[in-house]
């Protein structure tokens, strides 16, 4: 059965590639199928079975490699060695394929730099350094000024050094296609899902600062978190209101990738990229907000598991962030549901929801060979021969940021309504957050039907503009919606009954 779909699959994708033979040579270089190897793997370590990877993945169709850079290529001197990771990106650009570089500043694969120290990373809320599960990887707290620092200079050297080091171009494009942050940001990485956020003593003093900036005066942050402090100095990070804690945390990385997008554009004309794992299914990641924090990024990198919801993370950062290209991650090759026709499936639905790029994210196929066990490799790869989709949906559906950051509603309201509007995924529907309604309420006007299917959660400058257009809006829910403030204080529906 399953060779029989792959079959159907493959003459499908030949017939759709012959109408675009003609777009082939202008289309191929601007999107990207990638595969992915990190730098403690033997694959990456071994020249030979780097260039094994390499060859393989171009003969499944792919033209990118994902490599990352980790910061040790530091030396106590001060000094770069750069020397590994040219000669794997010079291989990868010799097979006229893209490179994909993340930068690399967490301690994974014991990629320690000698500099770190203990108090200079994430703690949990009982104040123990933060150990990943799996191997006690540790995280840099981006709370810490010296850690901030050696980041941004880390991105600046890799942006210089690459950015001079090649002059042709592959496929109509630069051969390093972008930068992205790997692993280090915890507040947004899926490689650190059991992460919360953190709690160190850097952490502590910087929330303080950003608290007494944020709240107009003790008494406004008493209202809006319901408590009764008499002073600052006793209000204490791992205590404070959910919203406050998002807020601070979502600052903490608006500030850092501000900082890494001026070092990279200061000394080259690469691109940056933020990566974020499943944009909804997890309020730690503190990435939901991805319209505020992709404002100097070129890139959104969103990552996937086969049960997730693919088609709607696509077309919620398209809508969110839609001055960035956008990528899709396929994840978890050893899950449960993992399937070549779901793995088949996100492709072509990436593609057609306006990605510009397909990446096999945080996968060991360090034998991209075994075509018994993944086919549908090699019939994705062809998928950047489609023509690229420009969508324009004519229905929208509106998602509290809010609801999501704080629980009072589920995903599953939304993630319902969006199936019904874009018939299981098949169609692009604009997925708007608060941050992009109230940044642009204008857009408001260009769609027919606004969908508000639970919306618990409407901001007063959100609930202005949805008021304005209260002709198009269709509210599942007229008495739950806009009954709560962004701190979870009741409120007035938006529509009164």
């Amino acid at each position: 059965m399953r060779l029989k779909y792959i079959a159907v699959c493959g003459i499908a994708l030949i017939a759709i590639s012959a109408c675009a033979v003609a777009s082939q040579a202008s289309t191929l270089g601007r999107r990207f199928y990638v595969s992915t190897v990190f730098s403690w793997w033997p694959t990456y370590k071994d020249p030979l079975l780097f260039e094994k990877f390499v060859r393989e993945s171009k003969q499944k169709g792919m033209n990118s490699i994902s490599i990352d850079i980790p910061w040790t290529v530091r030396g106590n001197d001060g000094k770069y060695d750069f020397s590994v990771a040219d000669s794997r990106i010079d291989h990868i650009v010799s097979q006229g394929m893209s490179v994909f570089i993340k930068v690399n500043t967490t301690t994974l694969g014991d990629q320690v730099p000698k500099w770190l120290t203990e108090d200079m990373l994430q703690r949990t809320k009982d104040g123990e350094i933060y150990r990943r599960k799996t191997d006690s990887g540790t995280l840099p707290s981006l709370a810490h000024p010296i850690v901030r620092d050696r980041i941004v200079r880390f991105f600046r050297e890799v942006a210089r050094h690459y950015g001079s080091r090649y002059s042709g171009s592959i496929a109509g494009d630069y051969p390093v296609v972008c930068l992205s942050p790997a692993f280090d940001l915890y507040m947004r990485s899926e490689y650190f899902p059991d992460a919360d956020v953190d709690y160190s003593a850097a952490a502590e003093e910087d929330f303080s600062r950003w608290m007494r900036r944020e709240y107009r005066s003790l008494s406004d942050l008493n209202d809006k978190w319901s408590r009764d402090y008499s002073s600052w100095d006793a209000i204490k990070l791992k205590e404070a209101h959910e919203t406050a804690r998002h807020l601070y945390f979502e600052w903490t990385l608006l500030r850092i990738l501000d900082g890494i997008a001026n070092a990279v554009r200061s000394v080259s004309e690469l691109e940056v990229a933020l990566q974020t794992g499943c944009l909804w299914d997890n309020p730690h990641r503190r990435t939901t907000n991805v319209a505020a924090l992709t404002r100097k990024m070129d890139w959104l990198f969103t990552v996937d598991s086969p049960g997730d919801n693919h088609a709607f993370s696509t077309d919620y950062a398209r809508t969110c962030a839609p001055n960035v290209r956008i990528a899709s991650g396929v994840d978890a090759a050893t899950h449960a549901e993992a399937t070549n026709g779901r793995y088949f499936n996100q492709g072509v639905r990436a593609f057609e929801h306006g990605a510009s790029a397909i990446v096999l994210a945080n996968w060991d196929l360090s034998n991209m060979s075994d075509n018994n066990r993944w086919p549908f490799l090699h019939f994705v790869g062809k998928l950047t021969r489609y023509p690229a989709a420009r969508p324009n949906p004519a229905k929208a559906i509106y998602v509290s940021t809010w609801d999501l950051i704080n629980r009072s509603a589920e995903i599953a309201p939304y993630l319902s309504a969006y199936e019904n509007l874009s018939d299981g995924g098949k169609s692009p529907v604009d997925v708007l957050s608060d941050h992009v309604l109230a940044k642009d309420p204008g857009r408001l006007s260009g769609y027919t039907e606004i969908y508000l299917p639970a919306n618990w959660t409407i901001p007063a400058d959100v609930r202005k503009a949805l008021s304005a257009v209260k002709d198009k809006l269709k509210v599942s829910r007229p008495l739950t919606a806009g009954t709560l403030d962004e701190y979870g204080r009741a409120t007035q529906p938006l529509i009164q009954p």
